[in-house]
């Protein structure tokens, strides 16, 4: 790509992103100069990536916005892309035969392609590059793993729930727990703070599904417990 084929502030765009922080300047430059190296302009509603269409390259958003979407028909919005953000980068280099998201231009936007095979030349060449891109996808794992924690770890409310319906034992007032170290403990055992059992404990209560005397908890009707949606 012909350097001049920037516009202005575009160069200074790139140089900051995460790619080339701390960067050799010679790297950039050889970068923007290479062949390979292409900036592609898309109107609104424009199609960047999806699925099938798409480019094992780095793209970095030089101007505008891109709507990042997921799922099937209809898609839901994930995320919006800005100047500066970059995209594909998980991609590059996996073997998978299609892309996980579709890329769509919400505005009239610019993007600076940077494929594969520049890439794997700038990460040999450039130790500071090699590493922003590790630290880069160790990040994104990272987010990903949150996410998937937050989606599988039950809630304060189903935590308790779960617990009381565990260890309940019928006696002559119905199901009752009795604590034997107060709640504080209970908060321990059930890995929470004594603040979010309290809510989870009065939510109960106000529902009429357990009822509290001292540090024994009532549950007069199992069966109500036990199809509470907790939240």
């Amino acid at each position: 790509m012909d350097p001049a084929e920037l516009k202005t502030g575009e160069r200074e765009i790139v140089r900051s992103s995460f790619l080339f922080r701390n960067a050799k300047e010679e790297t950039v430059s050889g970068a923007l100069a290479d062949p390979m190296a292409r900036a592609v302009s898309y109107e609104k509603g424009e199609t960047v990536f999806d699925p099938v269409h798409f480019a094992r390259a780095v793209g970095l958003v030089l101007a505008g916005r891109i709507r990042v979407s997921g799922g099937s028909a209809p898609r839901y919005r994930m995320r919006t892309l800005g100047k500066g953000d970059p995209f594909g980068a998980a991609a590059v280099f996996s073997p998978e035969e299609d892309y996980a998201t579709c890329l769509t231009a919400e505005t009239r936007c610019r993007v600076l392609f940077l494929p594969q095979a520049l890439l794997a030349r700038l990460l040999t060449e450039d130790p500071a590059v090699a590493e922003n891109y590790i630290v880069f996808l160790s990040e994104r794992v990272r987010f990903l793993n949150e996410k998937i924690r937050s989606l599988t770890t039950p809630s304060t409310g189903e935590t308790l729930r779960q617990y009381l319906l565990k260890n309940a034992r019928p006696g002559e007032e119905g199901f009752a727990l009795r604590l034997t170290a107060g709640y504080s403990a209970l908060a321990d055992t059930l890995n929470m703070g004594r603040a979010s059992l309290y809510r989870a404990l009065d939510e109960m209560e106000e529902k009429g599904l357990i009822r509290r005397e001292g540090k024994k908890i009532l549950i007069p009707d199992p069966e109500a417990l036990r199809g509470y949606k907790a939240g």
